[in-house]
């Protein structure tokens, strides 16, 4: 069976993310990989709808100039599911 160049990419960054702590964001991510969150967004979306992260809403916190915290919207925090788990001590 051959893989597609997108599970390709899909597995590398599930390997990649295996090595953060859970819960993660996009920001975090495109943080600690050094890849932007223009392209780590979708990616994360895309294992999301494949099975391999659950996700839920939270408040997006920013910093205002003042120095004061406002809230921003919302961002998505991504865990490992069950599936998530075996793919990735698969693919180790």
């Amino acid at each position: 069976m051959q893989l597609s160049v997108i599970e390709l990419q899909a597995d590398r960054l599930l390997v990649r993310l295996g090595s953060l702590a859970e819960p993660f964001t996009a920001r975090l991510v495109a943080e600690k990989l050094g890849i932007p969150v223009e392209e780590v967004s979708p990616a994360l979306m895309r294992l999301h709808r494949r099975g391999f992260l659950s996700r839920r809403a939270v408040v997006r916190v920013c910093a205002c100039q003042d120095g004061g915290k406002v809230n921003r919207g919302y961002e998505y925090q991504y865990t490992f599911t069950k599936k998530g788990h075996q793919r990735l001590k698969w693919l180790r």
